[in-house]
């Protein structure tokens, strides 16, 4: 019985992307590239992994590091340059996790960021839930009826796409399409009842290794462009119905369409100086998940 066509132009996008790493490798190109990806392939070498597949991991952890990061930066900036009050909320949260030193040089604590700025973490949660088009799959392993009502059959594959988790009015209310800043500010991924309605980073053993890392990254840049610049749209307003869209690949939805928007740098007495970013002894893990909550409980 034939299940399927080959996904062809996919296959050959693999082989084309796994063979230009390949010769990245192969150039040493690498040594004298970013130190996350010398340390991963000298990780790979160390356990034997060959070239090929070395390359091929390079060519998926690209688009999975690229296709989310970027359109989650996008709205994280979008949703809070777009609200006056979301701005100056968070911005207020901002300027108590900065030092002065040197006397030139101003210092972000990335560690206080995530643990001192409630407000902007529950942004940055609201944005996950709101423009997250990840799917969890999982395969049924026993006859299960659900809810008394729906029979899973042993073998079979159950797909969960999140937007119907984090749209769910029952978990999170008639504004479940509005963005609220404020949402997770007094919780954790919401209250108990809501652990696993927010599953933006999946769950279980399929739960994404890299959500501290993306978190970590994309809260730095949101802050310092938050402390440093003024971003408005060059029409005059922002749009606040954009519409978003999303390949079947993509765990992030991004706009459907480009706008032009003006970036200016915030004028004050601390324009010009230098900055610098330092992880504190107390580097605490956010919770992003039920499995981080319950790992927080332990």
């Amino acid at each position: 019985m034939t299940l399927g066509l080959p996904a062809t132009a996919s296959a050959q996008a693999m082989t084309f992307g796994a063979v230009a790493f390949e010769k990245y490798f192969a150039r040493l190109d690498h040594e004298k590239g970013a130190a996350l990806i010398q340390a991963r392939y000298r990780h790979s070498m160390d356990h034997h992994i060959p070239l090929n597949d070395i390359a091929r991991a390079e060519f998926a952890n690209g688009i999975a590091l690229l296709s989310n990061t970027i359109p989650n930066t996008f709205w994280m900036l979008y949703h809070i340059y777009s609200d006056p009050t979301v701005l100056a909320e968070i911005r207020k949260e901002l300027a108590g996790v900065v030092s002065m030193t040197d006397g030139n040089t101003r210092t972000l604590d990335v560690s206080k960021v995530k643990t001192s700025c409630p407000i902007l973490l529950s942004a940055w949660k609201e944005v996950l839930r709101l423009h997250s088009a990840a799917v969890t799959v999982r395969q049924v392993t026993q006859d299960h009826m659900l809810n008394g009502e729906f029979l899973l059959k042993e073998g079979n594959t159950v797909l969960m796409p999140s937007p119907v988790q984090h749209h769910n009015a029952a978990i999170w209310g008639p504004d479940h399409n509005t963005f609220n800043h404020r949402r997770f500010a007094n919780s954790n991924t919401g209250s108990r009842t809501t652990q696993a309605g927010f599953r933006a980073f999946g769950g279980g053993t399929t739960l994404c290794p890299g959500r501290h890392f993306a978190t970590t990254e994309i809260l730095a840049f949101t802050a310092i462009m938050l402390l440093q610049f003024d971003v408005t749209p060059v029409s005059g307003s922002w749009n606040n119905g954009l519409a978003s869209v999303a390949d079947i690949w993509e765990s992030t939805s991004r706009p459907a369409e480009d706008f032009e928007v003006e970036i200016r740098a915030i004028e004050s007495s601390a324009s010009g100086r230098d900055w610098a970013f330092v992880l504190s002894d107390s580097d605490e893990p956010i919770a992003l998940s039920a499995e981080d909550i319950a790992v927080d409980a332990q």
